[in-house]
């Protein structure tokens, strides 16, 4: 599925989810989607990592094409709230940034110190009203926890703990997911679906 085409093209002002379990490829994804954005779609992108350096996400990225438009990258460790707003309204008055990437929710939860079973829900809370007051879009990704069952590793929206809580603020919830890895398929291997299971407070 292109989530591009799937989105509307970014529409202003909306909070995307996009959730994985581990080892799935959550930050390349990512990374891709920045990419793609800025060379082929002209959109100035900022880019928040908790959790790599800025060279190793650089080295991810590759050369530039040399065309296109920027990514800034931020990798400050631990990531306020309050210096994430700065920062976003920083880079859009100056760079002109039209897109805004966060990798990932746990670690900016961890960040602000946020405690208690609604972990999550305050942070995206936050990151609505600042896709709102922006009006650019903002997509963060989350890391689920691993399967229980080996068989039936395909992400529901039952593993978005709060997903009641948070629902409202989200705009679209998609997940990440490789088959291979729970069911060998010698024939298609390193394949990444990606499938969208909430839309506009609807779920698909």
């Amino acid at each position: 599925m292109n989530l591009y085409y799937n989105t509307s093209d970014w529409q202003p002002a909306t909070l995307t989810l996009i959730a994985a379990r581990p080892a799935v490829g959550k930050t390349p994804f990512m990374l891709s989607m920045a990419k793609n954005m800025a060379e082929n779609h002209s959109m100035p992108i900022a880019f928040f990592t908790l959790e790599m350096s800025q060279s190793q996400i650089e080295w991810c990225l590759g050369p530039a094409s040399g065309s296109g438009a920027p990514i800034h990258i931020d990798d400050t460790a631990n990531l306020t709230l309050a210096d994430l707003h700065a920062k976003a309204h920083q880079l859009v008055k100056e760079e002109g940034v039209k897109l805004i990437m966060i990798d990932y929710l746990q670690l900016l939860a961890i960040a602000n110190r946020i405690d208690g079973e609604e972990k999550t829900a305050p942070i995206i809370a936050a990151l609505k009203a600042l896709a709102v007051e922006l009006n650019i879009p903002i997509i963060i990704s989350s890391l689920l926890s691993r399967s229980k069952d080996a068989d039936d590793s395909c992400p529901t929206l039952s593993d978005i703990k709060e997903y009641d809580t948070i629902k409202d603020n989200v705009d679209t919830l998609a997940f990440l997911y490789r088959p291979e890895y729970y069911t060998p398929i010698p024939y298609d291997t390193n394949r990444l679906e990606l499938f969208v299971a909430h839309s506009n407070g609807s779920s698909i």
